[in-house]
């Protein structure tokens, strides 16, 4: 409990740190602190470690100096996600998939586009499922080309709506174990959110900063001037 205490990420007592650090600094300030003052007791610790403290010591530094950097990358991931919104940056030119397609098929397409994961939608076109780079390749191993996609999809897949924060939609999709998931307005698919969408924006907001936010329009603006 004591050791728990202490004031570094991700102990406990470096949560403690950084609130109160936050109480003058702000949030982000107070992380970046927190971060830095905890990898500092780790290299001590490591430090320890090796002079004679033993390697449960040194294991332990290890934990915290990468805990603390892990921390640190989550608290600026989210920072620079939040303010944008799953309509801002979802993907409505996406290339879409039928069950009563066969998986060869879905597999030829991946020769000439980046899209990795396919909606599989109905005549009507509403969602079905999704099949996954990873889906795909195992059934064209285990049953060949012609396996429809209908057996191949994985159907329990959770939706996220324009509304919801981007970060959110990321650590749903790290919840879910997905790379990708469908966007849903009021009953209605519009497109895919995935992370290579994400790791893209994210670049983007990082080097120009948030104000680049005002410039990007929702999905529905994007609609509306492309007709």
């Amino acid at each position: 409990a004591a050791f728990n205490l202490l004031p570094a990420f991700p102990l406990d007592g470096g949560r403690v740190f950084r609130a109160l650090l936050a109480m003058r600094l702000g949030r982000v300030r107070a992380t970046q602190v927190a971060v830095r003052v905890g990898q500092a007791l780790a290299l001590g610790l490591g430090l320890w470690g090796l002079l004679g403290g033993g390697i449960f010591l040194l294991l332990i530094a290890v934990f915290i100096f990468f805990g603390a950097q892990a921390e640190g990358r989550g608290e600026e991931t989210g920072r620079v996600l939040r303010p944008l919104t799953v309509g801002q940056a979802v993907n409505t030119n996406i290339e879409y998939a039928r069950p009563t397609q066969v998986v060869g098929e879905l597999a030829a397409r991946l020769f000439h586009t980046y899209q990795e994961d396919f909606l599989v939608i109905n005549e009507d076109g509403e969602l079905l499922g999704l099949l996954t780079r990873d889906r795909l390749i195992d059934a064209l191993s285990r049953h060949g080309r012609y396996y429809p996609v209908s057996q191949a999809m994985r159907q329990d897949v959770p939706s996220i709506s324009p509304s919801e924060s981007v970060y959110d939609a990321f650590a749903r999709m790290r919840g879910a174990g997905l790379k990708a998931l469908p966007v849903v307005d009021d009953g209605h698919l519009i497109g895919m959110l995935s992370l290579e969408d994400i790791s893209e924006v994210y670049a983007l907001l990082a080097a120009a900063g948030p104000d680049l936010l005002n410039q990007v329009p929702n999905y529905r603006t994007r609609t509306r001037n492309a007709s």
